[in-house]
């Protein structure tokens, strides 16, 4: 890799600026995984010599084959038959295009330029396709260019759209790749470095939704792992509520990091998530859980309904139409009115239709509040008070809530500045 004088000086910058804010002490804290994890160790079980999915693939086969066509499986991938292409934004122009050596992309910026390789994949291709680039000593950094698959093109990815001179300056934290990878081996103190070979599971991994699977390996029977439709509501929905419901801050408790959260738990045993107290306008990729909280489904459902009530997330419907419309028949049994469609019409279609979102770069995405007839809601102020999703234990609300506005504010300090950089 070749950096640009003034690549090379905002990636010395960065490093410094993470050297002095880890030493100052932060306050806040597809494979199926068939490389060997963690909870791989040798037993007398014929099972010890399978690793990742492939030890429940032993006894859950279906299981395990219907998950591998699902969109978690594909989260995270090395970079192969990439397409080539070029955007030219804000004063740079970067190109994908393939060597020998793999897949690269080259920044330009007047005679400045550099070439950076792609390490990684990230996104399940179904919307978008996101790159990752080692900028040496594992230190991961994301690339302002993603592939979208509804325009077959590139653009800019979400929130590089007003940086001027957008460059390869965009740190991968833990938080980041938490959502998108199996196991991210990261060096704690620091905010994006990782130890080789990056990622010891690349996809999410079965034991995301089920827990550590050592005692079912020893003893597998009902019981002997998490079953996430088994648990109570608010340990159920944390296992969806971790990657499916992103707020407006998330802020860890005292000696955890987000990582930490264990299937069977509460979120808030590890970490609270904050969100807008009242509920704007305002539609967004990763609040899908929120969503559909405020459809009148879920509240009068009494807490029965959740993710899973429509979702399988060990298959991918072959006919959606049809899967999707017998989930809503198994409540809406009732005759409709004459004025209503079909019963055999596409549900999703009017009452969960796909919508930009502002988030979301140029996709989009379903709209998860089962809305009656189409409603809008008032774009949000910038006085929109925070909430903890669900409360932690008494002694931390104070504290993580004191954390939560100082991200928030923190944010909104970082969206004005690139505003105004790009307009001036």
């Amino acid at each position: 890799m070749i950096l640009g004088r003034s690549s090379f000086l905002r990636f010395q910058v960065a490093l410094l600026f993470l050297g002095l804010l880890f030493t100052a002490g932060a306050i806040t804290g597809g494979d199926l995984g068939w490389s060997q994890t963690k909870s791989d160790r040798k037993t007398e079980s014929p099972l010890a010599e399978a690793k990742g999915a492939r030890r429940c693939a032993v006894c859950h086969a279906s299981e395990v084959e219907g998950y591998s066509r699902s969109a978690m499986a594909h989260s995270l991938r090395r970079a192969e038959h990439e397409p080539d292409g070029t955007v030219t934004a804000n004063g740079a122009t970067i190109t994908m295009h393939s060597l020998p050596t793999g897949y690269w992309q080259h920044w330009q910026d007047g005679s400045e330029q550099a070439d950076y390789r792609v390490g990684y994949v990230i996104g399940s291709g179904n919307h978008a396709s996101g790159y990752l680039v080692n900028l040496g000593s594992g230190y991961i950094f994301q690339s302002p260019l993603a592939y979208y698959h509804s325009r077959q093109s590139y653009s800019l990815v979400p929130g590089f759209e007003h940086q001027q001179d957008p460059d390869f300056t965009r740190p991968i934290s833990e938080e980041c790749l938490l959502c998108h990878s199996g196991t991210a081996l990261h060096v704690p103190g620091t905010l994006n470095q990782y130890r080789e070979p990056i990622f010891a599971d690349q996809a999410i991994t079965c034991e995301r939704c089920h827990g550590p699977s050592e005692r079912h390996i020893e003893k597998p029977v009902p019981g002997s792992i998490v079953n996430p439709a088994k648990l109570v509501p608010a340990a159920r929905d944390s296992i969806c509520e971790q990657c499916h419901l992103f707020g407006v801050a998330r802020v860890a408790n005292p000696g955890k990091s987000l990582s930490d959260f264990v299937p069977g738990q509460r979120l808030e045993d590890t970490f609270t998530i904050y969100h807008n107290a009242n509920p704007t306008g305002a539609f967004k990729v990763i609040s899908q859980v929120e969503q559909l909280a405020l459809s009148r489904c879920a509240r009068q459902s009494g807490g029965r309904l959740w993710c899973g009530t429509c979702h399988d997330p060990h298959d991918k419907p072959l006919e959606p139409v049809q899967y999707y419309r017998s989930r809503c028949l198994t409540c809406h049994t009732a005759t409709f009115p004459a004025s209503h469609l079909a019963r055999e019409s596409n549900c999703l279609e009017c009452h969960m239709p796909r919508r930009p979102a502002s988030d979301g770069g140029h996709t989009a995405f379903t709209d998860h509040r089962i809305q009656r007839r189409p409603e809008t809601r008032p774009d949000s102020s910038e006085n929109t008070e925070i909430a903890a999703w669900r409360e932690p234990s008494p002694e931390l609300q104070t504290r993580n809530l004191g954390i939560a506005h100082i991200e928030v504010a923190c944010n909104v300090v970082r969206q004005r500045s690139s505003v105004r950089a790009t307009v001036s």
